[in-house]
């Protein structure tokens, strides 16, 4: 993997789906630094495979467009990510922030982002609240966070148009969201997780295909639109 780092700079499309393998399962394969040569790409996927963690000099990759890490071992991002001002895919299965990498605010172009955890400490909200061009958000919560503040988050979401909500791990939580929302794009609503209420001002095009049996049991009042 280095060696193409190194010797193929004009490269626009790098795609290593299914193809880095390990017997090692810890996610201990590292991306080399090298990887910051290649200036012009604007397609990466490391999709399905082993790799732990990102370098650093991914923030050199100022044309990169797409990125997709999902089904690897990579979740905590490098702060480096926040100068990839044209990266419009942020794709993983388990991505978070901490107090110190706030990357995701300054990806202003950012269309499509998933999965997102959600937890208590809010880091992800604040800087989920500055994505402003977002068409396509998938969000795992967990229920310590505020719903409210979730709520009114999604609601200054301007151009959403698919929206995806897991409770829990698993789709193993309450889903109990006001969503007292003016989304008028949204075209598009998938829930995984025990259903309790959900109001809605408007009518949606509500997906449930897919969803475990286990997923969808339905508590009190399952689905209330209020016209």
């Amino acid at each position: 993997m280095g060696r193409i780092f190194e010797k193929y700079m004009p490269l626009k499309v790098l795609d290593f789906e299914d193809s880095i393998t390990s017997q090692i399962y810890d996610g201990s394969l590292k991306v080399p630094e090298t990887m910051g040569n290649l200036i012009h790409l604007k397609y990466l996927n490391f999709r399905n495979s082993r790799i732990g963690s990102l370098p650093k000099s991914i923030g050199k990759l100022h044309n990169l467009e797409i990125l997709d890490v999902r089904n690897t071992y990579v979740n905590n991002l490098p702060k480096e990510i926040s100068k990839l001002r044209k990266l419009r895919h942020l794709l993983g299965s388990s991505i978070y922030c901490d107090e110190e990498k706030e990357f995701l605010g300054g990806l202003t172009f950012l269309e499509k982002l998933g999965e997102l955890n959600l937890y208590e400490n809010r880091v992800e909200m604040r800087e989920l609240a500055k994505l402003k061009q977002l068409r396509d958000l998938r969000v795992c919560c967990y229920w310590a966070i505020e719903r409210d503040a979730l709520c009114s988050l999604i609601d200054g979401m301007q151009f959403l148009e698919v929206l995806h909500i897991e409770a829990g791990n698993r789709g193993d939580e309450i889903i109990d969201l006001p969503l007292m929302s003016s989304l008028s794009t949204l075209r598009k609503l998938f829930l995984r997780g025990l259903l309790f209420k959900l109001g809605l001002r408007h009518s949606l095009n509500v997906q449930a295909q897919g969803l475990p049996k286990e997923a969808s049991k339905m508590h009190k009042q399952s689905i209330t639109v209020i016209a």
